[in-house]
């Protein structure tokens, strides 16, 4: 590692002198863009304050896109035509995974992805080259993982160097050796900013550039000139969102005191906390900031987050490769819901509501994965009901685009206009006008496809669907922020704050667990090799040296800082936590903060609230009680098990959205297991028909009753039964009613006199349409109610007991079309659990089933129990009161709409308090 003392330094004011009297021969170097961007905007702030209208542009970037700029100039002198052509990001990892996939020891990586492999490979390589050891590799002692990459080294450097190509991270060493042949500009003065050390490679670099007569300098920053020796405080929070929290609220007050301040917020372990950090912070900041921000017409957060997220995290990039996975093989339905309801593609606006209603109607048919051809077949079948011309269009031109240009293997370049061809179809990126971010966004899309499209350099040939896994790659391993305006808080990763200067400033995340940052080697090279390099985090000793180096120079880069730590860790780790080693002896105090009212103590502060019972909802009018009938019993058991659940379902009609699911699920195998039974006793009609039939004709009923059951399902589901598929559910139903039958035999005689009895009945008011499996007759005029029960539990007749029955479905058929039933019964058709599980009030009635002693009492309860529970629902009760808590909740999808769960807590923290 190399020190940075060893060349002369200047001011950062000097420098700005200088570039405002023209000495513009300079360049000022930084070790990474957003220090670039940032030094850009401080020179352009001191012109302001020293009263200046105009000056020159200062030639700022990093030193990365610095020496690619020399690479650039060099292509224009004589040696053009000899230079290496430079490689992307994208098309070294490309030639990566080539090398690994054509080696024989991929097994030694134990599992690990070709691509993560390459990843990991390509790291190795530019770790070697940066701080020049490759030399070492071919006479150091190496373990296995280290020879593979030595191996895949010597294959990489002969494939690029056949092509005459080259990788980023060698560009440097090719400068230095041409300009000792190529007479090419160089300028005056070199000022590197913002450096903590150099790299070997950068020091020979730099080295070279003051060898030909460039003046090399590094900055030395205002802190180092004062030392600055503030107020530096150690801050003890109760956890990590406790400290976020503090910290948002001491930005703020910072911000409303001086809105000119510079403010930073460092963040240790950035990515795993930047959710939470935009939501403390949002909800800090907003709503009532109380100044806005100099030079703005509109108020605007007044924090920005450094750290990207991966492109393919945003909306607008997710839906373009939700329509590139349609043009594939298949697609799971969820991605083409995602697909309806975008606003990304033309008609997302215009059809907003019928594609809502589309993607709500094609989940009752759809299978979880779908193809487009099938897609288009079931929005068709659909256009009666939900007329969608935009979307259809678009995915009929999909699929004639698909079978004329998505086949077959072709160049990315060629592909890459292909994909753009898909996303045109759909007209991406919608037909809004997009906001800031979003175009932002959209344009670092086209940049991301333009680079697959430059991969014909090192993919002459790809499929439709391994491109589009490629681009997605590209995409994931791409960290995207959009621009914001010039704020004044700043939330950094720890590595972003060399070089830069605040006002306030505060650490956060500074504990004895998460401070020294763990060692990271790679592990394709040397231990030893890393450690003696001394490469920042390659060993403990050097991760503790650059904490030391890290803490040292943010205690003086500012008038205020703050380092501070959690007590505790998050939900999952109870250790009690201390601070680093490294802040332990700077003092500890308690930090004053200014309390800030949320939204809702500021709604409750204007006191323009009104109140409602919401548990009461208008009773029911005639017309309202017709619309309701149609819905059956349910309206009864919805009630019985939630009143709220109720006048939801019935009277608002609000329902989840439906599953796609493969196969058949319970409630469609229950159906078929009815319909074969249907139709089955519509031609025995009577056991005695039933015992003296045979075994061989009685199947042929059922495999008859079975084959119509199937194919009226497969109307509706032609994918979900395949032919062999169909065969098989075929015999399942013949074997499953067949062995139904034979418990049949053990009853007495019986005649069915109804089945699938669809009736009106009336109580408390309500006119409820209900359909009922059967009803037996016995020789002695007895009626006998059968519901036929084919779920995974077992039922239980306890269901129909209770003010509030589960089951209210017998009882409330008994008491209102059949008073004189005898019984009510649930037949169990489950392989090797048949059997009938009854109330009844006399003894062997059916096999098994004993006389309940209480049951023209339990008649009356139920007469009285079911009227109260319509009269209830006709009244508008509309109470969230779940009869078990949290069992009769678990199965609903009303929860968001009752938000049961904030009540339960609400309620329990009133008990709590004793209120």
């Amino acid at each position: 590692m190399s020190s940075i003392q060893e060349f002369p330094q200047v001011t950062l004011t000097d420098v700005y002198d200088q570039f405002s009297i023209g000495l513009n021969s300079s360049v000022i170097v930084t070790p990474n863009r957003r220090l670039a961007m940032v030094l850009q905007r401080e020179f352009n702030s001191y012109q302001i304050t020293q009263e200046r209208i105009a000056w020159s542009t200062p030639d700022i970037l990093p030193i990365t896109a610095f020496i690619e700029r020399a690479y650039e100039e060099i292509l224009y002198s004589e040696q053009a035509d000899k230079l290496p052509v430079l490689l992307s990001t994208a098309q070294e990892q490309a030639l990566w995974e080539d090398v690994i996939s054509d080696s024989d020891q991929i097994p030694i990586l134990f599992s690990v992805p070709i691509s993560e492999a390459a990843k990991l490979a390509r790291e190795a390589w530019q770790i070697s080259h940066e701080w020049q050891f490759t030399s070492k590799l071919r006479s150091f002692p190496l373990n296995d993982d280290c020879k593979v990459f030595r191996d895949w080294s010597k294959n990489y450097k002969r494939l690029t160097r056949r092509k005459n190509q080259i990788d980023k991270v060698r560009i440097c060493d090719l400068i230095i050796e041409l300009w000792k042949h190529i007479k090419i500009k160089k300028p005056d003065r070199l000022i590197c900013h913002g450096f903590d050390i150099f790299t070997p490679q950068q020091r020979a670099f730099l080295n070279k550039l003051s060898e030909d007569g460039c003046e090399v300098m590094m900055t030395q920053s205002q802190s180092q000139l004062r030392l600055r020796t503030g107020n530096v405080q150690q801050v003890s929070c109760t956890d990590n969102r406790d400290e976020i929290h503090r910290a948002a609220v001491w930005a703020r007050a910072r911000v409303e005191i001086d809105n000119t301040a510079r403010i930073g917020i460092v963040v240790q372990e950035f990515a795993k906390y930047r959710s939470e950090i935009i939501r403390i912070f949002n909800s800090v900041m907003e709503p009532d900031v109380q100044q806005a921000l100099p030079g703005s017409t509109r108020r605007i957060i007044p924090y920005n987050i450094s750290l990207g997220l991966a492109l393919v995290s945003y909306p607008l990039v997710s839906t373009a490769f939700l329509v590139l996975g349609l043009a594939g093989k298949d697609i799971e339905f969820e991605f083409v819901s995602s697909i309806l309801r975008s606003p990304f593609l033309v008609g997302g606006d215009t059809e907003m509501s019928n594609r809502a209603l589309l993607d709500e109607q094609l989940r009752k048919r759809v299978e979880s994965r779908i193809t487009i051809e099938h897609l288009l077949i079931l929005i068709e079948r659909n256009q009666s009901n939900v007329n969608c011309p935009i979307f259809i269009q678009q995915i009929s031109a999909l699929a004639k685009f698909r079978k004329e240009n998505l086949f077959g293997m072709q160049a990315p370049s060629v592909l890459a206009r292909a994909i753009s061809g898909v996303l045109q179809i759909f007209g991406f990126p919608g037909e809004r006008a997009l906001d800031s971010s979003e175009y932002q966004t959209l344009k670092k899309w086209h940049e991301i496809v333009a680079e697959f499209a430059a991969l014909d350099r090192v993919v002459p040939r790809i499929g439709y669907i391994e491109g589009i896994l490629r681009l997605h790659r590209m995409a994931a391993e791409t960290l995207f922020q959009p621009e914001t305006p010039d704020v004044p808080i700043q939330i950094l990763s720890v590595f972003e704050t060399a070089g830069m200067e605040f006002d306030h400033l505060w650490v956060m995340g500074l504990s004895d667990t998460e401070w020294p940052l763990c060692p990271r080697t790679n592990s394709f090279l040397p231990i030893e090799l890393q450690r003696s390099a001394k490469i920042p985090r390659g060993s403990a000793s050097e991760s503790l040296e650059l904490a030391r180096r890290f803490t040292s120079e943010w205690s003086h880069s500012s008038d205020e800082v703050i380092f501070s730590y959690p007590r505790h860790g998050d939900e999952r780790d109870d250790r009690q936590l201390t601070p680093s080693p490294l802040i332990v002896n700077i003092p500890q105090r308690e930090l004053t903060l200014p309390t800030y009212k949320s939204h809702c103590d500021l709604i409750h502060q204007a006191r323009w609230i009104e109140y409602s019972e919401d548990n009461k909802a208008p009773e029911l009018d005639q017309t309202a009680i017709e619309n309701c009938v149609s819905s059956g019993i349910s309206v009864i058991k919805d009630h019985a098990a939630c009143p709220f659940r109720a006048f939801a379902l019935h009277r608002l009609s609000a329902r989840g959205l439906e599953s796609p699911h493969t196969g058949l699920d319970a409630m469609e195998r229950g159906r078929l297991v009815h319909n074969v039974l249907e139709q089955a006793w519509r031609q025995l009609e009577a056991k005695s028909v039933l015992d003296a039939i045979s075994d061989d004709d009685l199947k042929v009923i059922l495999s008859n009753s079975a084959k119509e059951a199937i194919e009226h399902i497969q109307k509706d589901r032609p994918v979900k039964l395949s032919k062999r598929f169909t065969k098989i559910e075929h015999q399942r139903l013949v074997r499953l009613t067949l062995e139904w039958l034979h418990e049949e035999k053990k009853r007495s005689d019986f005649r069915v006199i109804a089945i699938e009895d669809k009736r009106s009945i009336e109580i408390g008011g309500l006119v409820l349409t209900t359909r009922l499996d059967r009803v037996d007759k016995l020789n002695d005029e007895q009626l006998i109610i059968i519901d036929y029960k084919t779920g995974a539990r077992d039922p239980s007749v306890d269901t129909m007991r209770g003010e509030r029955p589960d089951e209210p479905q017998l009882p409330l058929y008994l008491v209102a079309s059949q008073p004189d039933a005898t019984a009510v019964v649930f037949a169990q058709v489950k392989t090797g659990k048949m059997k009938f599980k009854a109330l009844a009030r006399d003894r062997d009635l059916l096999p098994g089933v004993k006389a309940d002693p209480d049951w023209e009492q339990l008649v009356v309860s139920w007469r009285i129990d079911l009227t109260r529970i319509a009269e209830s629902f006709s009244g508008g009760d509309a109470e969230v009161n779940p009869k078990k808590y949290p069992d009769t909740c678990r199965n609903c999808d009303l929860q968001s709409f009752c938000r049961i769960y904030e009540r339960i807590e609400s309620a329990y923290t009133e008990l709590e308090d004793g209120t």
